[in-house]
């Protein structure tokens, strides 16, 4: 039956990650209709994540392979203005910096927090609805800047 469970769970996985909702959310809300009994969900949900990280890895891994090899060459030749593989990089790594420092520093109310049903259910409604009011006023043709992957990963990660 815990097979089952793992499946169920993998799909919502795969299903939500790409959509503008939190993957993280729904398997906590999973875990409360389901108890499965795990000694560890966290543990269990990484897994899941994992999974996610490895099929988009094996599905892109020739942009990934330019990404690093532009990342990389930026040592050699800082070229960020003319070389697109090298800025997105460094986009990426830069707008990775907020989730990594609120989970050094935070790292217990973080788990307490986005761990509890109640507090997932609210944040999934509040973002939901930041998303809907986002779509409707047309703000998604905002030009993109170095500042916008950073301010939106703070907000993706706080959903």
């Amino acid at each position: 039956m815990l097979i089952f469970y793992a499946i169920l769970f993998g799909i919502v996985q795969g299903l939500t990650e790409f959509l503008p909702v939190s993957s993280s959310g729904h398997l906590v809300i999973l875990h409360q209709w389901f108890d499965l009994g795990l000694v560890d969900s966290l543990g269990f949900d990484v897994a899941l994540h994992l999974g996610t990280l490895l099929a988009l890895l094996a599905f892109f891994w020739r942009e990934v392979l330019a990404l690093l090899r532009g990342w990389f060459q930026s040592f050699i030749h800082w070229d960020l203005a003319n070389n697109a593989n090298q800025r997105l990089a460094w986009m990426i790594l830069i707008a990775s910096l907020p989730v990594v420092a609120a989970g050094y520093f935070f790292e217990d109310g973080i788990n307490e927090l986005f761990r509890a049903v109640p507090s997932v259910a609210i944040l999934l409604i509040v973002f939901g609805l930041l998303f809907f009011f986002y779509e409707k006023l047309g703000l998604q043709s905002l030009g993109i800047s170095t500042s916008v992957p950073l301010i939106f990963n703070v907000v993706s990660n706080l959903s």
